[in-house]
This record gives structure tokens, sequence and C-alpha cells, in this order.
């Protein structure tokens, strides 16, 4: 018997809890495509294989592969809520969370304007970490004004 480590056992159930809510929240937006059923059709396994996935309970895992073989915006959702769940802070203010990102896009942009009037157009490593950085802010806000709203991430 393989034993998992206790990490990875702690996020079992949070990310099945996420695939359930994400489908969920999708067929209530009127996704036909996103049940259970015709995911796991399209993902060629059976439909209670699927259902363990997503199920708190079961102890079962969600790998990433599968995530990524998702219908896109499915995937993406069940992404940033995954992204979101490591951040627990839910005191983080939205006004704070915008003045930051207003703040950080400001300087993103003003350092692209002088890297193109240096002719330094390939500094593609910085863009990306001020970028990375905007999102981070941006995830981290919006996992706090979801858990506010009575959903968590």
């Amino acid at each position: 018997m393989t034993v998992l480590a206790p990490a990875r056992m702690t996020w079992r159930p949070r990310v099945a809890g996420v695939l359930d809510r994400c489908v969920r929240e999708a067929v209530a937006r009127g996704n036909k495509a996103a049940t259970l059923r015709k995911l796991a059709k399209s993902l060629e396994l059976s439909h209670t294989s699927l259902e363990r996935m997503a199920d708190p309970r079961s102890g079962r895992g969600v790998m990433v592969d599968l995530v990524m073989s998702l219908p896109r915006d499915l995937a993406v959702d069940v992404l940033v809520a995954l992204l979101a769940q490591l951040d627990d802070d839910s005191q983080v203010s939205t006004r704070d969370t915008l003045d930051a990102i207003a703040i950080d896009l400001g300087v993103a942009i003003q350092r692209l304007k002088q890297d193109l009037a240096d002719g330094r157009e390939d500094e593609h490593a910085d863009h990306a970490a001020a970028m990375r950085r905007i999102v981070s802010l941006a995830l981290r806000g919006a996992s706090a004004c979801m858990r506010r709203a009575g959903g968590a991430p």
C-alpha cells in the first residue's frame, strides 16, 4: 500500500470540491456540455470515475492533465479557483486590491514604454514578472471577494 504525503491528502478534498463547484456553476450558466456525464464521455472516462473525482469525500485525486482536457472556459474556472485556494487571506480589502493593481499596472506600462523607447522590446522576463504580480494581486482580491460573497473559491 502506498502512503501519500499528508499535504497531498489535505488538498484532495479541496480540489475535488473546486471541480464539483465549477462544473455545477458552468451547468447553471447554461453550459449543457459541462455536465459530468458529457464531460466524462468527452474525456473517455466513466461517469462514475469522474463523479468520484468531483466528490470531496471520495479521497480520489484530480490530475492536472484532466483539468487541462476540459473545455477551455471550464478549465480556466477550475484553475483560477484552485489558485485562489493557495491564499487563505479573506481580509483583503477590495479597494486596497484595486489600488495596488492600478499602481502596479501603471508601473508596468511605464516600464514597457521606457523599454520600447530604448529599443528594448525583448525584456520579456521583466514584463512577465510584472504581469504575474498583477495577476497574483487580482487573484487574491477575487478570492477574498468570493469568500465574502458566500462562495468559497
